[in-house]
């Protein structure tokens, strides 16, 4: 995963190079990939066959919760602001994220004290998004666009978070 938001980074720097585009963006890329790669090598995951399917699983009750979040989002972006309706889709997927990740990704039992560390990293989490968020609505991502890109630059992070939100004893 790392390696494949490298790779969209890289992508994006060229091309923004060429149309010469905000040099403030390509620079925050660059160095959020670099960061990114460093963060990864460090955590120092070995994929054995169970971190494998937990990345899967993680992959799968993401993706659900994506889909959660961003039809919330969208469906609500007409009504409201559009900080507003992303945040509301972000504190309704979050319901869904903690059982199906506590069962389904983890398979760990849940429990106030393990819905307290989620919360805790879904609340870094939720910054880490907003930011990002507007920093592509800012630099003409459109809003209906505009979550896309923040669930590449954000899940693995979550991921990392999570896993040691839920794994901790």
């Amino acid at each position: 995963m790392a390696i494949a938001t490298f790779v969209f980074v890289c992508f994006f720097h060229i091309k923004l190079l060429k149309e010469r585009k905000n040099v403030r963006f390509i620079t925050f890329l660059f160095g959020f990939s670099l960061t990114y790669l460093y963060l990864c090598k460090m955590q120092n995951l070995k994929i054995d066959r169970q971190s494998f399917w937990e990345i899967v699983r993680f992959g799968t009750v993401g993706t659900t919760s994506m889909l959660i979040h961003y039809g919330i989002y969208y469906l609500l972006l007409p009504l409201m602001d559009m900080n507003i309706a992303y945040s509301i889709g972000y504190f309704l997927s979050f319901l869904c994220n903690f059982l199906m990740s506590s069962y389904f990704t983890f398979k760990v039992k849940p429990s106030w004290k393990r819905l307290v560390r989620f919360t805790g990293s879904h609340g870094i989490n939720y910054f880490v998004y907003l930011g990002l968020f507007n920093f592509f609505y800012w630099v003409g991502v459109p809003a209906e666009l505009a979550p896309l890109p923040v669930y590449l630059i954000a899940v693995p992070i979550s991921f990392l978070l999570v896993r040691f939100a839920l794994k901790k004893k």
